[in-house]
């Protein structure tokens, strides 16, 4: 194949498919664009103004805070022994966030939010700092108390 000239030009239908490709690139870029907006649009705003309540409707403000409360505390009591980095607390806060309007003018709500993260730092503190010592005592006591072979 011999180089072009420089005064040489392509053919016409050949620039005509040139920009008929490109703006058939574009056209599907574009709409790519607005189907992952719309899409985006359409999942995330309802999580956030409208999120899924999952407390019960019957219960009111007292009884849903206690059972929170009670919630809590188990999970204090099982933080311990479990992973407490793998603690999950997204049902617990669905059913917080629920109970917001049945409870907006009682201080012992807030008080009770302050507790859950409270513990959740507490028990990711102590996974990150203190659970590799507690489960080496707790090896050393198992090891302990098994009985030795051969004896």
């Amino acid at each position: 194949m011999s180089p072009k000239p420089e005064g040489a030009q392509e053919p016409a239908g050949r620039v005509r498919a040139g920009r008929i490709g490109r703006r058939v690139a574009l056209g599907f870029y574009f709409a790519f664009l607005v189907y992952i907006t719309v899409v985006a649009f359409w999942s995330v705003v309802p999580q956030i103004f409208w999120p899924a309540s999952s407390a019960p409707a019957d219960a009111d403000c007292a009884t849903g805070l206690r059972e929170l409360t009670v919630d809590l505390r188990a999970r204090a009591a099982g933080g311990v022994t479990a992973n407490a980095s793998a603690l999950d607390f997204a049902a617990w806060d669905d059913r917080y966030h629920a109970l917001a309007a049945r409870c907006e003018s009682d201080d012992r709500y807030h008080r009770v939010g302050v507790l859950r993260h409270r513990l959740d730092t507490t028990l990711r503190r102590f996974a990150r700092e203190d659970a590799r010592l507690f489960d080496e005592v707790e090896r050393s006591l198992t090891a302990a108390t098994s009985p030795r072979e051969g004896s």
